[in-house]
């Protein structure tokens, strides 16, 4: 699916943004991937950005099977994404972001269990949305919306 400039915009803006974070950090064990897969119990989604733990070499072989925390853009596929945040929560990925900028706003994720996420937070695009895993993080979603 051909994606907007607004959503490829955000994700190369959130990639430099989460970069700088793992770079300026004691998070020398983790690394940033954009758009590539992920092997999550039967399925194997490529989340906009995923920050793994471990180095890349370590992934030359095989995928990821799982993440500290997954982005997804949603544009247009929020109905699709939200079947995701199910798929993340079972493979305990720690943290889920859903980032609608239509509606002016990101949803974090987190406690992740079987049946889903037990904590959703809607953080209005005004305000930062800081991770609870890497607190260095946070995006402002209103800096970058016209």
């Amino acid at each position: 699916m051909s994606k907007s400039p607004l959503h490829s915009g955000l994700i190369r803006i959130f990639l430099r943004t989460i970069q700088a974070v793992l770079d300026g950090s004691d998070y020398g064990d983790h690394f940033v991937s954009s758009e590539q897969p992920l092997r999550l119990s039967d399925s194997c989604p490529e989340p906009d950005l995923a920050i793994i733990c471990g180095r890349e070499e370590d992934f030359l072989f095989r995928h990821p099977e799982s993440a500290r925390l997954v982005i997804e853009v949603c544009l247009p596929t929020e109905a699709l994404d939200r079947e995701k945040a199910r798929i993340n929560s079972e493979a305990a990925v720690e943290e889920y972001w859903l980032v609608l900028p239509e509606k002016n706003r990101i949803e974090r994720f987190s406690a992740p269990g079987p049946g889903g996420y037990g904590e959703h937070t809607v953080i209005p695009a005004t305000d930062s949305c800081t991770s609870l895993i890497f607190p260095d993080l946070q995006i402002r979603l209103a800096d970058w919306l016209i």
